[in-house]
């Protein structure tokens, strides 16, 4: 199983969302997944890379050649693919994935979450996707998807693409 993750990468957040992304990193690697990401050493992504890691599990890093802070944890476990851009890195994390998880993160998370969410709902993606609502940090975008399917922006349907987790262990029920 492949679990690809979308999240932060700055280091200027608060520590109790880094430790639950590296706990679900954790998680992933102790039950022999593979953890995808999208490269980089800092913010909630490389936390859960450095979860995987510590429990000797793989893990997937796709960097962009051009962007800073590519670089990866290291880890005998660890291999790194180098794109191109930003669409090509998206392209290949969506290969070959079983399982998409948003962790907190900002603009870049949101448009992987719903670049991805909107392909699996129109048939184009296969998988499950999580929304890891770690400390709520996704409440306000949970009630925005609500109003806006109340007011027929969003199809009831997408309701089905995703799943809403609170915790590493409602992840961890959810998927293994």
């Amino acid at each position: 199983m492949t679990v690809c993750i979308f999240g932060g990468s700055g280091d200027n957040v608060d520590t109790k969302y880094i430790d639950a992304c590296f706990a679900l990193g954790k998680a992933v690697g102790t039950c022999g997944a593979t953890l995808l990401y999208g490269g980089g050493t800092g913010g909630c992504m490389a936390a859960a890379a450095r979860g995987s890691i510590a429990v000797g599990g793989k893990v997937i890093a796709v960097a962009v050649d051009s962007i800073e802070g590519t670089d990866v944890p290291p880890g005998d476990t660890v291999t790194v693919v180098v794109t191109k851009n930003i669409d090509e890195r998206k392209e290949k994390m969506q290969a070959d994935t079983d399982v998409y998880v948003a962790l907190p993160g900002g603009t870049g998370t949101l448009d992987e979450f719903f670049s991805t969410l909107t392909a699996i709902e129109c048939g184009f993606l296969r998988g499950k996707i999580v929304l890891f609502n770690a400390y709520g940090f996704y409440d306000t975008l949970i009630q925005w998807l609500r109003e806006s399917t109340e007011r027929g922006f969003v199809r009831d349907r997408v309701w089905q693409a995703f799943t809403v987790c609170d915790t590493v262990q409602d992840i961890q029920k959810l998927l293994f």
